[in-house]
């Protein structure tokens, strides 16, 4: 049987609740393992952060599906007790590739401030050090946007990509290495419209699972209107501006998505 390998975050739910689990099996791992999960077969398909998709040229987008949005992602931030520019420290999601290069391109293309950068492992009980930011995504940076937590600001990367670029931001598509055939693609396109017209189910299911502490009402907000799943040119657009941008960080053997 082949296996997806999908994100154990809510915004997955609309492109994996309905999968056919009988003729594709779904497995979860963090989106930093990912890679791991397509390059030692352990997935067959993999919800792969784009960061990943530009780093390793084997690696090939479906462009039919992905996570993104355009503006607000309310999941994808950075948190601190200060302003942009007073931060002089950031501590990144270990989980995830895509957002931590994300805010690196901001802070050297867009704020223009040099900032010391270490890793971190975000949890509900963290403790914040003054005058330092913190990248927390998927589930926990969405409770943290809802919440508002007294004293802090809070940062919406994808936000800031949009009001400089005007593009969409991208955090992952479907990848594979060896090419899936029709029945497989066929699969993952009727489970995504098969979520989306059943988003107030899988609001539910999320909710009444206690997965995350948001109501339904702000579940079925932000995976049906927040997130973007479908694909388009801007997307090919603002990827390779972000690819153009991360060159100037680290090193690429793609010249630009999916090439």
């Amino acid at each position: 049987m082949k296996v997806l390998g999908t994100v154990p975050f809510i915004n997955s739910y609309p492109l994996t609740y309905f999968v056919d689990q009988k003729k594709l099996s779904l497995e979860f791992f963090n989106p930093s393992d990912l890679l791991l999960s397509l390059k030692t077969h352990k997935s067959d398909v993999s919800l792969l952060p784009i960061a990943d998709h530009l780093k390793n040229k084997e690696i090939f987008s479906l462009q039919n599906k992905c996570i993104s949005s355009f503006g607000k992602v309310d999941s994808v931030i950075l948190i601190s007790k200060v302003d942009l520019k007073k931060i002089n420290s950031i501590y990144l999601d270990s989980r995830s590739s895509s957002s931590n290069l994300l805010v690196q391109i901001i802070f050297n293309e867009f704020i223009k401030s040099e900032v010391d950068y270490k890793f971190y492992k975000p949890n509900r009980n963290m403790i914040f050090d003054n005058e330092s930011g913190y990248v927390v995504i998927g589930d926990i940076g969405l409770e943290l946007t809802y919440l508002k937590p007294l004293g802090f600001k809070i940062y919406d990367l994808a936000e800031i990509w949009f009001n400089e670029t005007s593009l969409p931001f991208t955090f992952a598509s479907y990848n594979y290495i060896n090419k899936p055939n029709q029945e497989l693609v066929d699969i993952l396109e009727s489970s995504y419209y098969e979520g989306f017209k059943n988003i107030d189910k899988i609001s539910e299911i999320i909710h009444k699972s206690k997965k995350i502490n948001l109501n339904k009402k702000q579940i079925a907000k932000y995976i049906s209107e927040t997130i973007v799943y479908e694909f388009s040119t801007d997307h090919i657009k603002g990827i390779n501006l972000y690819l153009k941008f991360a060159k100037k960080l680290i090193s690429f053997d793609r010249l630009e998505f999916n090439k």
